[in-house]
């Protein structure tokens, strides 16, 4: 090896090996519970929040249940957002506009107020920002995009000021459901004291599990994956 490495030769890379881990499974098992339970709340026009252990399966969930329903749009907070102010929100409209597709511009003012977001908008007013405005801006825009749900995935790595607009934004949604997922153990302070008030109303809050025996069987034959013999092995896939 030592020789090789002088004579600055390339040792051939193996084949890395796929694993269950990297696989998505084609088709989502084990979750007739949880996806009943969100249809309830789809009827009720309730905000959803998702919570269980990272890699439980609340991204597939979320992203599944949303596409299946009319008009979604599935954005994620991304490790890092905390220390950005807006980031979050600054994300979530630019994919609402990119969806937005031919769809009339926004009036001029709810343009420059979002410039505030998003610099390719062009100048922002003079003046501190409103968060208030903002958020009316931020409402005109996604209430005439079409939009009928919206689902925000690793809510715990939300920046606060996003955090605040998401929140206040999925109150007073006319026509728009929203979704949110997070780690139970990550819930935000924020978010914790925000479903106490809304928890059983307008919000619901939804335990994501792992999954059972059969479930992880079903799955496994999902993927084709032979040798799944001891019932008493059930890993935590999704």
């Amino acid at each position: 090896l030592n020789a090789l490495v002088e004579a600055a030769v390339e040792l051939p890379l193996a084949a890395a090996p796929q694993t269950v881990a990297v696989l998505r499974p084609p088709k989502l098992v084990g979750r007739e519970r949880e996806w009943a339970e969100l249809e309830a709340a789809w009827a009720q026009q309730r905000i959803v929040l998702l919570r269980g252990e990272p890699g439980i399966g609340k991204s597939r969930l979320l992203a599944d249940f949303a596409r299946g329903h009319a008009r979604a749009l599935v954005v994620s907070s991304r490790a890092g957002d905390a220390t950005l102010p807006y980031a979050g929100i600054s994300r979530l409209l630019r994919s609402v506009l990119a969806d937005a597709g031919d769809r009339p511009k926004p009036e001029s003012w709810v343009q420059q107020e979002l410039a505030r977001l998003l610099p390719e908008l062009g100048a922002p007013p003079a003046g501190p920002m409103q968060p208030l405005r903002v958020q009316r801006a931020l409402d005109l825009v996604i209430g005439g995009s079409g939009i009928a749900a919206i689902a925000v995935d690793d809510l715990q790595f939300a920046d606060d000021a996003s955090l605040e607009l998401l929140l206040r934004l999925s109150e007073a949604a006319q026509g728009t459901r929203w979704q949110f997922a997070v780690r139970a153990a990550e819930v935000p302070q924020r978010v914790q004291q925000w479903l106490s008030r809304h928890d059983g109303q307008s919000a619901v809050a939804l335990e994501l599990t792992a999954l059972d025996v059969g479930g992880v069987r079903e799955l496994i034959d999902s993927l084709g994956i032979d040798g799944f013999e001891g019932e008493h092995w059930a890993p935590r896939l999704h």
